[in-house]
């Protein structure tokens, strides 16, 4: 039985992806792609020492290899963006992952984790899972939400293709009508203030119907 391809988001934590690795919706997993940022060349913020994304990846990829019962030993893959906080760098990683994986697996079968990393980041995945119409899910916080069967919630992708080309067709349609000419058979007769219209038929005629 072909399996899940699950392509996730890690950044400066990646509690999210080890509760989705075990977490039974979208089993069994066939691989595992761990998109993460660029090593930190300093610190930011109120940090005293710069933070190296890789690494965080890196070490979540050997507790997800040292689940017996997952069997992804050599399953999970570390993929490098250039930038955490432009769209395009994860659209593209992502994207590139389809077009490999879509040979052995069908897109229902391609699930996109979008929580974790940046906002753009998680913006650049929905994009991405939106425009081949993959699955995608979000990983609820198990702090806060205790004793749930599944902790994923799965996002409803719009078929954008489809839409696009309903709208398309909705269009020419509005075109058609524009340029056609409607004739209205019957004549209008103003009579004391009130309109008539002369007809063939009387609609309130049981008579004649």
């Amino acid at each position: 039985m072909c399996g899940y391809v699950h392509i996730m988001l890690t950044g400066q934590t990646t509690n999210h992806v080890e509760r989705a690795v075990v977490d039974p919706s979208f089993k069994p997993i066939d691989e595992i792609y761990l998109i993460h940022s660029p090593d930190e060349e300093k610190a930011t913020g109120p940090k005293k020492k710069p933070t190296l994304f890789k690494k965080i990846a890196s070490d979540c990829k050997k507790v997800i290899e040292a689940i017996p019962a997952l069997n992804l030993k050599g399953k999970v893959h570390l993929v490098s963006i250039r930038s955490a906080f432009e769209l395009e760098p994860t659209m593209e990683r992502i994207i590139e992952i389809y077009y490999k994986e879509i040979e052995t697996h069908t897109k229902d079968k391609i699930v996109v984790n979008v929580t974790g990393g940046t906002n753009m980041m998680v913006v650049g995945a929905m994009i991405a899972a939106g425009s081949k119409h993959t699955n995608a899910y979000y990983v609820l916080d198990d702090r806060f939400h205790k004793n749930l069967q599944s902790y994923l919630r799965p996002i409803g992708i719009p078929n954008w293709p489809a839409d696009a080309e309903l709208e398309e067709n909705e269009q020419k349609v509005l075109y058609e009508i524009s340029q056609s000419t409607f004739e209205w058979p019957h004549t209008i007769k103003k009579i004391d203030g009130w309109v008539e219209r002369s007809k063939p038929y009387d609609v309130g005629d049981p008579n004649n119907p």
